[in-house]
């Protein structure tokens, strides 16, 4: 495996929210339910709907960190679906309904060597968006399918590699005449 590029965040966002999404098949409780739903009957894809940098970034703040000064970060939003899909809309509605609670209760990913600079807490969480409901959606399975969405967003950081040296301020004397 090569270098670690902090630049990789956005892939190893996606990769921790995949493995999340595997992690329920292991899940006490949860594992006897889901091998229960047929595959063909129910499943779920990971799609990300979007990218893009949400702060303007040049605003002259900086951030030091070794001893050397960086830009601050730029930051991103991304938004995730978790499309629930297949032939038996019970199937599909438990299904949903289990990948909801579950990222309900588990909505933390460590960003481990990706982390950008000032993020203290190391983690980001996937938060579902709220929405109104869509009325004239029609879900009746028609083309032999069922489907449900599931929206949830984060926010990621960049670090800059324009770091330049910073130098702390060294003490001085500083003497005058008492007259």
């Amino acid at each position: 495996m090569g270098e670690i590029l902090q630049s990789d965040i956005f892939s190893y966002v996606f990769e921790q929210f995949e493995k999340k999404l595997e992690n329920l098949t292991n899940e006490k409780n949860l594992s006897t339910i889901i091998k229960k739903i047929d595959k063909s009957n129910a499943s779920y894809e990971l799609q990300v709907n979007d990218v893009w940098q949400y702060l303007f970034d040049k605003n002259g703040d900086q951030v030091v960190i070794d001893e050397k000064m960086y830009p601050a970060p730029s930051y991103f939003h991304m938004i995730f679906t978790v499309l629930v899909k297949g032939k038996d809309m019970k199937s599909v509605l438990r299904l949903y309904g289990i990948i909801a609670r579950y990222l309900k209760d588990n909505p933390v990913i460590d960003v481990d060597e990706y982390n950008w600079h000032a993020n203290t807490e190391r983690n980001v969480y996937i938060e579902p968006i709220i929405r109104n409901a869509d009325c004239g959606r029609l879900n009746d399975g028609l083309n032999g399918s069922y489907s449900l969405k599931l929206q949830y967003e984060t926010y990621v950081g960049m670090n800059s590699l324009n770091g330049t040296d910073f130098v702390r301020a060294r003490e001085r004397a500083i003497s005058g005449d008492v007259k």
